[in-house]
C-alpha cells in the first residue's frame, strides 16, 4: 500500500555537532503529534554524529551521511528527499520548544505558503516579537530589507515554493534562506500567515550570527542584484529619517502606497521571475 503523504517534513542538517544533534533529536522524538516525516542530512561528520543518527535511525524517514559543499547544499539535499506539504528546517542544536508544538501547529497549516511563528533565543523567555502586523506588505519590506529575515527555524514553508521559486542558492554561504524569502514573499506572490506560537528554541551559535561581516556583505550583494529593492531601501530610509514630515504630508500610509505602486509595475513587467535551481 502506498504511503499517505505527510503534512509536515522536518529537515535536520548537521556537521560535527553531536551534542546539539542529540538535543534536537530528543525534542522531536518526544512530540505528541507523530504523523510527520523526518529527513536527516549529515555532512560526513567525524565527531560521532553519524553514530548518533544510526542509533536513532528508526526515527528518520530517510537519512544520509556524506560530504556536502555547504549549508545550503545540505538543505537542498533535504528538500529533494522530502515529500511533506510543509517543510520545517530544524538544524542540529535547534529544539522544538515543548512536546506539543507540532500538535498545536497542525490546525494552522492549509493553503498558505508560509506559516511563521516565533523563536526563543537560547532560553524560553527570550522570544521574538512577531505579530499579525509583521506580515503586511510594509512590515515585510522593513523586516526583509532592513532587519534580516523571518526565522526559518519557526517557518513552515510549502514544499511547492521550491519548485516555483527555485532551491536555495549555493553560491551564497550565509543568506540564501533570506534571499528565498525576498524572492517569494516580497518580489513574488507567496502568501504568509502568523502562527501565534513559540516554535523553536534557537541555537544562537549559528553561522549567520557568528559571521556578521560576511553576512552583511552577502546581503548588500543580493540587494544590488535587485535594483527595485535598492530603490525601495532608499525610499524606506527617507521615510524613517523624515517620518514626522512624511506623516504630516501624507499620513502613515504614504510609503506603503509607494511600495505597492512600485511592486505592481515590477510584477506586471515579469522581472520578478528568477531562474529555478533543479536537480542536475
Amino acid at each position: 500500500m502506498e504511503k499517505q503523504p505527510k503534512k509536515i517534513s522536518i529537515i535536520t542538517i548537521n556537521l560535527n555537532n553531536r551534542e546539539g544533534l542529540e538535543k534536537t533529536i530528543q525534542s522531536v522524538e518526544t512530540q505528541v503529534f507523530k504523523d510527520f516525516e523526518w529527513i536527516m542530512v549529515d555532512g560526513a561528520s567525524t565527531d560521532g554524529s553519524k553514530e548518533v543518527v544510526e542509533q536513532h535511525r528508526d526515527l528518520f524517514t530517510s537519512w544520509i551521511s556524506e560530504p556536502d559543499t555547504g549549508i545550503y547544499n545540505a538543505m537542498n539535499k533535504g528538500i529533494r528527499m522530502a515529500h511533506g506539504d510543509y517543510l520545517l528546517f530544524l538544524n542540529s542544536g535547534d529544539c522544538l520548544l515543548d512536546d506539543k508544538v507540532l500538535e498545536r501547529t497542525i490546525p494552522y497549516l492549509g493553503e498558505t505558503d508560509y506559516v511563521i511563528g516565533n523563536i526563543a533565543y537560547g532560553k524560553p523567555d527570550n522570544v521574538t516579537d512577531l505579530c499579525e502586523k509583521s506580515f503586511d506588505i510594509g512590515h515585510r519590506l522593513y523586516i526583509l530589507i532592513h532587519n534580516y529575515s523571518y526565522p526559518h527555524q519557526a517557518s513552515f514553508m510549502r514544499r511547492a515554493l521550491f519548485d516555483e521559486y527555485g532551491y536555495y542558492r549555493e553560491d551564497l554561504r550565509i543568506v540564501s534562506d533570506w534571499v528565498h524569502m525576498l524572492d517569494s514573499l516580497l518580489l513574488g506572490r507567496a502568501t504568509v500567515k502568523y502562527l501565534p506560537l513559540v516554535v523553536t528554541l534557537f541555537d544562537p551559535n549559528g553561522i549567520s550570527n557568528v559571521r556578521r561581516e560576511e553576512n552583511a556583505k552577502e546581503r548588500k550583494q543580493v540587494l544590488q542584484e535587485r535594483p527595485i529593492l535598492t530603490l525601495s531601501q532608499k525610499l524606506l530610509d527617507f521615510h524613517l529619517e523624515n517620518y514626522e514630515m512624511v506623516s504630516a504630508m501624507k499620513g502613515n500610509k504614504f510609503f506603503l502606497w509607494l511600495f505597492r505602486i512600485f511592486f505592481y509595475f515590477w510584477r506586471k513587467s515579469g522581472k520578478h521571475a528568477h531562474t529555478i535551481l533543479t536537480d542536475n
